[in-house]
């Protein structure tokens, strides 16, 4: 859904579902986007000509790896801070995912509690959309007031420019409906 080509170093990708998924992440998708109500289940950053990819480890990626499901966005933020959020991701590759983390925000999609702001269990260890969240805080952009945001989260950010999942497709009009009259 996005073209790999147009991408700059950091734009943030926010995924679908994937089909044809191993049924481990598969699952792992679904429960996600049941839990925020939204078909958004993964979040990345874009580096110097890869993807900056927090999974169980933070990792490089290819920038097409996410094409077929992804959602490019440019955010609304100077080029040096875009620089320097992409600085603070490339830092962290190999960094252990928040596990823990993703059970938070598991309490708060499904349980509606919501932690404290100045909540951290591991402060190192981010889920991806904190992750990506984190790198912008770091460049001095807050994307989202979420203490540990969701993927859903960032899709909302006004920072972010481009169109949602759920936006509309343009030229798009609703059909218009005949009401029937009764002819008794």
């Amino acid at each position: 859904m996005y073209n790999p080509a147009t991408l700059l170093p950091g734009d943030v990708l926010l995924m679908t579902s994937r089909t044809g998924e191993n049924i481990k992440a598969g699952l792992l998708d679904k429960l996600i986007s049941f839990s925020e109500g939204s078909p958004l289940v993964h979040a990345a950053i874009v580096g110097e000509g890869h993807i900056v990819n927090p999974v169980w480890r933070v990792e490089r990626a290819p920038l097409s790896i996410y094409a077929p499901n992804g959602w490019a966005f440019r955010v609304s933020a100077t080029d040096a801070q875009r620089s320097t959020a992409v600085r603070w991701a490339e830092a962290h590759i190999g960094n252990t995912y928040g596990t823990a983390e993703i059970l938070a925000d598991a309490a708060r999609f499904n349980l509606h509690f919501v932690l404290p702001s100045w909540y951290r269990w591991r402060p190192q260890h981010w889920t991806c959309s904190g992750f990506v969240a984190q790198a912008y805080l770091a460049a001095g952009v807050e994307l989202t007031k979420a203490p540990v945001p969701a993927p859903v989260d960032l899709g909302y950010s006004p920072l972010l420019i481009g169109r949602r999942p759920w936006d509309p497709l343009e030229g798009w009009k609703p059909i218009a409906r005949r009401h029937r009259t009764s002819s008794r």
